[in-house]
């Protein structure tokens, strides 16, 4: 399981964010980027030994901020955290599947889509309102985050699939080794079911394969496991998620 990679490449996408602060730990780590939403400020929890205390200590940073977070726990920490996630004011959010693929289908050509690697900050510009508003998110919120200085980070890359020179999908990459995370898919409701997805994300693991890419994980919303399915993705594990605030994403408390 890409645990690690999970911790590294969310950490790649969040760190030039105005309000990023990080803390990174063997197999749990704290990433936020300072955004007052909870679907932008991450923990990820792996250590069952040490679950309990860093769930304090990482939820006691964000609240010095004032920060809503989502946390995501791997099984082994099921037990400890079932007592203490709710004392501290987490709220159980569901499962959320962890997938990998190291055999990805690929081959399907692109048309009638134009798929860009982003390069310019205009054309980021351009596409992040789409992604904030398939997400739920505020676009000023978004933009911080997927800000120009994002484009000159080693290893992580954005990519879009344009229709009649409109973007309708978008997707992320982070890329650490031979391992490459896939994040934020985002094709709005009224361009789904027509083929945009699948072509972006053939296109941006063939970019990868040939790059030397060995193995992709992402985690899955409910909405694109049959993408990912089809693409190659197998499940390995369904991680906990626990939330504190509210998520666009999650199954948000109450």
């Amino acid at each position: 399981m890409p645990w690690r990679g999970l911790i590294d490449g969310c950490n790649l996408i969040c760190r030039i964010s105005p309000g990023y602060e990080a803390h990174l730990w063997r197999d749990s780590g704290q990433i936020l980027t300072g955004e007052p939403h909870a679907d932008m400020n991450f923990a990820y929890l792996g250590d069952a030994r040490e679950a309990d205390r860093h769930l304090r200590v990482f939820d006691e940073w964000a609240s010095a901020r004032g920060l809503p977070m989502m946390v995501f726990a791997t099984a082994a920490t099921t037990r400890p955290l079932a007592a203490v996630a709710p004392s501290l004011g987490f709220a159980p959010a569901g499962e959320v599947p962890l997938m990998v693929c190291t055999e990805p289908r690929t081959g399907l050509t692109s048309q009638p889509y134009v798929i860009e690697r982003i390069c310019d900050p205009g054309v980021l510009s351009e596409a992040t309102p789409m992604a904030a508003r398939t997400f739920g998110l505020p676009t000023a919120a978004v933009a911080r985050v997927y800000n120009p200085e994002t484009l000159a980070v080693p290893g992580l890359d954005y990519f879009i699939a344009r229709r009649g020179g409109e973007v309708w999908s978008f997707v992320q990459t982070s890329r650490i080794g031979t391992q490459v995370g896939v994040w934020s898919m985002a094709t709005p409701p009224e361009f789904q079911g027509q083929g945009a997805g699948r072509a972006l994300l053939d296109a941006v693991l063939t970019h990868h394969r040939q790059r030397g890419a060995e193995a992709f994980y992402l985690m899955a919303s409910s909405a694109g496991q049959r993408l990912y399915q089809w693409a190659g993705f197998q499940e390995t594990t369904r991680l906990a998620a626990w939330l504190k605030g509210s998520s666009a994403q999650l199954d948000s408390p109450g």
